[in-house]
């Protein structure tokens, strides 16, 4: 079997994903500090329940 003929959009399209795989790993970096910072001061979270 032939190799897969190459296409030029490929490049454009694996530097997109990875951009947006990066992206999404910021977030869910910003997401753990937002948390770990909110929790703690009993923040937005509430994790106790009030008697």
């Amino acid at each position: 079997m032939d190799a897969l003929a190459w296409i030029p959009a490929d490049r454009i399209a694996a530097r997109a994903a990875y951009a947006a795989a990066g992206l999404g790993g910021v977030g869910v970096a910003t997401l753990d500090a937002m948390y770990a910072v909110e929790v703690p001061r009993n923040g937005p979270l509430r994790l106790r329940h009030h008697q």
